[in-house]
């Protein structure tokens, strides 16, 4: 092996940014997080509104007390369910959005 090519292959990577701390503070306060995972499902030919309201039934049985529940006949309709327990972020990294 030649020596730049050593060099190259023994030196860390100091480009990789360092995993992402969350500040113990905000963990405290903010922790454990909830989850809420929704599936709608309709067909080639279900329009967008309808599956917003599919989503809007799922919010008011969310309001009534449920945690989880699905409704269908067979191809459209909905599956949800709430946990209140989760110790990582789904998120990676800082606050951001698009």
């Amino acid at each position: 092996m030649n020596d730049k090519l050593a060099q190259q292959t023994s030196q860390p990577e100091h480009n990789d940014p360092a995993p992402f701390q969350i500040n113990p503070t905000w963990k405290a306060h903010a922790y454990p997080l909830k989850l809420l995972t929704v599936h709608i499902q309709g067909t080639r030919r279900t329009e967008v509104e309808l599956l917003a309201r599919e989503l809007e039934r799922v919010a008011e049985r969310l309001r009534n007390g449920d945690f989880r529940g699905e409704s269908h006949d067979d191809d459209y309709g909905h599956r949800f369910v709430l946990e209140t327990d989760k110790d990582e972020s789904i998120f990676e990294g800082g606050c951001g959005g698009y």
